[in-house]
């Protein structure tokens, strides 16, 4: 009588994981728990007395929610004079601004790059490469002067003048628009379409995926960024920004009991990150490029 030998795919039907499997499982979930700590360590923070905040090392509300705390950090999440709707529409407009004008630049300089023959690609390739080895802080004091220089300091055309068309997302674009099949344009253009009706029309479509990530991936970068809304536009607050300065008052003697209302402000300010992080999870973890004529 033979002996019935599973495979290795009827074993994972049966969902037997194995010993490495739960190893591997319980390492993850771990893991997990690591990283959902400051989370956890926030969310109760900021429905705790202050008292209850200092006596204990994990804080616990005790004595019911202090949902006050939140409505400590609305009335007071602001910067001289500008109040927490202002730095709202300040952070949408830089973080918002900045990423979509940033990824769409990359992207038709990318595509030209990369479908067109002229001379000079290889070098603006090339110097793209170049520039993210350059150290931010070493282009800070040239961008400065630059941003003086064309009259966008303090003012909300700074995102026209400093989008980033030249970096990371210009060579991950390029590397898209090199695997897509150029036989979709040339039969575009062989049915009398022009140059902008190809890239609008059929290229742009067939990249649509990278873009949503990147364009969600910059917005969540800007939307934390405070040290260019202090060196750059600090006249127009942005919630980063306003968060900055409720932590430089907290940590003094006299702020201190706003420490509750401080980690509410935190949480306050990742909702909309986190809201779009969860709506657009698939295309941020998803950015291959999919579809395509085979040779």
């Amino acid at each position: 009588m033979k002996k019935r030998i599973l495979s290795p795919r009827k074993d994972q039907e049966k969902g037997t994981l194995g010993v490495t499997g739960w190893i591997v499982c319980l390492i993850f979930v771990v893991y997990t728990l690591i990283l959902l700590m400051p989370y956890i360590y926030a969310l109760f923070s900021s429905v705790s007395d202050y008292k209850e905040y200092y006596m204990s090392i994990f804080p616990f509300p005790k004595d019911g929610l202090k949902l006050s705390n939140y409505v400590d950090a609305w009335q007071n999440l602001k910067h001289e004079g500008t109040g927490i709707f202002e730095m709202i529409i300040n952070s949408l407009w830089f973080a918002g601004g900045s990423a979509l004008l940033g990824v769409f630049l990359s992207t038709c300089g990318a595509y030209v790059c990369a479908k067109y023959q002229f001379r000079g690609r290889k070098f603006l390739y090339w110097f793209a490469l170049i520039t993210m080895m350059i150290p931010i802080v070493g282009s800070m004091p040239s961008n400065l002067k630059f941003i003086s220089a064309m009259g966008v300091y303090n003012s909300r055309a700074y995102i026209f003048v400093t989008a980033s068309t030249i970096g990371a997302t210009f060579i991950i674009m390029y590397s898209c628009f090199q695997n897509v099949d150029w036989a979709y344009a040339e039969s575009a253009f062989m049915d009398g379409a022009g140059h902008f009706t190809v890239f609008f029309k059929i290229m742009l479509p067939q990249v649509i995926s990278p873009m949503t990530a990147l364009i969600l991936s910059d917005f969540i970068l800007f939307w934390a960024d405070v040290e260019s809304s202090l060196i750059y536009y600090p006249e127009l607050p942005t919630l980063a920004t306003g968060l900055y300065h409720f932590r430089s008052f907290v940590i003094t003697a006299e702020g201190m009991r706003r420490y509750p209302a401080y980690f509410a402000a935190i949480l306050l300010c990742v909702i909309p990150t986190v809201t779009l992080f969860s709506i657009f999870q698939k295309k941020l973890m998803d950015i291959q490029l999919s579809g395509g004529l085979k040779g």
